[in-house]
C-alpha cells in the first residue's frame, strides 16, 4: 500500500467571505496538508492512473486540487455563517474544520481507491493590508479601548457632540453649547 503523508495544499486566491459577526467582506486564505493511502490498487489504476498520459505524485495532487480546495472554501464559509464566529476567531476552530473536511473527502477519494489518512487545515489568514481587514481591526481596537475605559459608543458620540458644541465660537454658539452641555450632560 502506497502512502503520501505530506501533501501540501492551499487556496490559490483569497476567498471572499462576509464576517457574520461584523458584517464586512473580508478575504481569507487557508493552508494545510493531508495524507493519503492507496487502499484499492485495482480501482486506483483503472479509475485514475489509466486515464492519464503521465502519472506521478504531482499529477495526483493536481487532479484532486479542485475537489479539496472547493471543499475547503465551502466548509470555511459554512463554519463562519453557521457558527456565527468572526474570521478573526476562526483559527480556534481548526481541529473541528479539519476533522469535518477529512470526513467529507474520505468518500470522494474512496471512489478512486484512495483513503484519506489525515487532513489538516494548518492556518487561516487574512491579508493585513486589505482595507476591510484594517477597518475591522481598527473598529475592534476602538471597542476594546471603550470597554477598558468603561463607556459605550453612544456615550462617546455624546462626548464628541458636547465637545463640538462647546467649541463653537460666538454668542449663539456659546449659549447653544451651554444648553446642549446641560441637557446632554444630565442624560449621562
Amino acid at each position: 500500500r502506497a502512502f503520501a503523508l505530506d501533501i501540501k495544499w492551499g487556496t490559490t486566491t483569497p476567498i471572499q467571505v462576509q464576517d457574520p459577526k461584523y458584517g464586512v467582506f473580508v478575504p481569507m486564505r487557508a493552508f494545510g496538508q493531508f495524507g493519503i493511502q492507496i487502499e484499492d490498487s485495482r480501482r486506483f489504476l483503472t479509475k485514475l492512473v489509466g486515464t492519464m498520459p503521465f502519472f506521478n505524485s504531482k499529477t495526483l495532487t493536481d487532479y484532486f486540487k479542485g475537489l479539496y480546495v472547493t471543499r475547503v472554501k465551502d466548509r470555511l464559509s459554512s463554519c463562519l455563517v453557521k457558527s456565527k464566529i468572526s474570521i478573526l476567531e476562526i483559527n480556534s476552530h481548526l481541529d473541528d474544520i479539519s476533522s469535518e473536511l477529512e470526513r467529507q473527502l474520505q468518500g470522494e477519494f474512496a471512489e478512486f481507491g484512495i483513503r484519506v489518512v489525515s487532513f489538516y487545515v494548518n492556518d487561516i489568514s487574512v491579508p493585513e493590508n486589505d482595507p476591510a481587514v484594517k477597518q475591522l481591526k481598527a473598529a475592534l481596537a476602538k471597542r476594546a479601548e471603550m470597554d477598558i475605559l468603561g463607556y459605550s459608543y453612544q456615550q462617546e458620540r455624546t462626548f464628541d457632540t458636547l465637545n463640538t458644541a462647546a467649541g463653537n465660537s460666538g454668542a449663539a454658539g456659546t449659549v447653544m453649547g451651554a444648553g446642549l452641555g446641560m441637557g446632554m450632560g444630565f442624560g449621562i
